[in-house]
């Protein structure tokens, strides 16, 4: 629940639409946005940390959390599995070229 309250700051707004109404008169519909969460007043006492994937600002549960949720979880654990896939592709490549 705290977790989604601190992604609620993330700001984000849609671009303005103008269309003629009848009697040629031009409305305007001004873009949303969701109301900016002040960090600070927000999580009086409670330490925040900034996610290693997204940098969105999260209350922390535990000394090791570092993510923000599941999805950062798995696509840092995802980048991490590629790098070492590719530095093994690469050492094998390496060993072929010198023999």
């Amino acid at each position: 629940m705290q977790r989604d309250k601190a992604r609620s700051g993330d700001a984000y707004a849609l671009p303005r639409a103008s269309f003629e109404q009848a009697g040629n008169s031009v409305v305007t519909i001004e873009p949303r946005t969701r109301p900016r969460i002040y960090y600070e007043n927000l999580f009086n006492g409670v330490e925040l940390a900034k996610c290693e994937m997204c940098d969105r600002p999260f209350t922390k549960n535990g000394n090791a959390q570092k993510f923000c949720g599941p999805d950062c979880a798995k696509a840092k654990k995802r980048a991490d599995d590629n790098d070492r896939y590719r530095a093994r592709k690469n050492s094998q490549i390496e060993k072929s070229l010198e023999a």
